[in-house]
């Protein structure tokens, strides 16, 4: 893969895991009794996004030996940021059309408790994985 397609895709990556991480936010900020789940969620979106900076940055500093290693990497990490943005836009108490609907979502966190474990545990992989990867990758 050529440094252009890999940083675009760096670049990307890091607009998708903001725009994830917003979502959360918002749902977050939205409902009146989000469990620690969703608060460890954020954390770990958090945490991802700032290894995906750091690897924009090793990017930049043309510290990568080869950038073909990292894109079955970056790709599932697509994935997985889209998984969890769909997952999340599906359950946001504001966009419910129903004004009951609404505002029962707005207090519950309507992810049951094991799918925003399952979703936590995504993310986690997301970042090790990544992190890992950059020893294999940087000069």
């Amino acid at each position: 893969m050529d440094p252009l397609s890999v940083g675009s895709g760096i670049t990307g990556l890091i607009t998708l895991a903001g725009a994830v991480l917003s979502q959360c936010y918002n749902y977050g900020c939205a409902v009146a009794n989000a469990p620690d789940e969703a608060r460890r969620f954020a954390a770990e979106l958090t945490g991802l996004s700032g290894v995906l900076v750091g690897i924009q940055g090793l990017h930049a500093s043309k510290s990568f030996r080869d950038g073909d290693e990292m894109s079955p990497i970056l790709a599932e990490c697509q994935a997985t940021l889209q998984h969890i943005l769909q997952r999340l836009e599906a359950v946001d108490p504001i966009k419910k059309r129903n004004c009951l609907a609404r505002l029962k979502n707005r207090m519950l966190w309507s992810l049951e408790r094991q799918d925003t474990l399952d979703l936590i545990a995504r993310v986690e992989r997301q970042k090790s994985t990544l992190a890992l990867s950059l020893g294999n990758i940087t000069t």
